[in-house]
């Protein structure tokens, strides 16, 4: 180390500088070395963004998911005097254009059937799908938002073992690896 602080002095006391050639080979390894740089900073940066952009999709179709399963949960009831369910699957409109939503029954105050409506919508503008909630049947963006950046829900009533169940699909990019699924079985009638 000291040979190498001498020989800086050594040079800076001589009447010697450095060639026009020696200052060109140092200011292009330290371009090279900055173009370097810039180039690790910047694609860490777009890295970083695409995995918090991936989960923050997760995060909400994680919202969606839990919000839908614990409603149908908490409401997984027969409507009394009837052999219905208080959660069911609904349909509007005709194929392809069909809307599939859930519609949870309770009693209100009065003894008066209330309902809640479960449904997504899409954005046009922006690509994506929200989950909504309503108290009316009126399915618009005026709505509560539940979780939005989702990619698709998808509602399906189906029949298992003698059993209602109600699949739900919740996917948060267009692979068809991000998506959660659940089947949540309602009691027997």
């Amino acid at each position: 180390m000291r040979f190498v602080a001498q020989k800086i002095r050594n040079l800076a006391k001589s009447q010697k500088g450095m060639t026009l050639v020696e200052l060109i080979m140092a200011m292009a390894i330290m371009s090279i070395l900055m173009a370097a740089y810039y180039s690790l900073f910047f694609t860490g940066n777009r890295h970083y963004e695409y995995v918090h952009d991936s989960y923050r999709k997760q995060n909400e179709a994680r919202i969606a998911m839990t919000y839908i399963t614990t409603k149908i949960r908490q409401n997984d009831e027969l409507i009394s005097g009837t052999d219905t369910h208080a959660v069911s699957i609904q349909t509007e409109g005709v194929a392809p254009n069909e809307k599939k939503y859930l519609q949870i029954e309770t009693l209100g105050a009065g003894g008066d059937s209330e309902y809640e409506y479960i449904y997504k919508y899409y954005y046009a503008g922006s690509g994506e799908t929200k989950l909504m909630t309503s108290q009316t049947a009126a399915f618009r963006a005026d709505g509560h938002v539940i979780a939005d950046s989702l990619n698709d829900i998808e509602l399906e009533e189906i029949e298992e073992n003698g059993n209602t169940c109600i699949k739900i699909v919740v996917k948060y990019d267009t692979s068809g690896k991000g998506k959660f699924e659940e089947t949540v079985v309602l009691r027997a009638k």
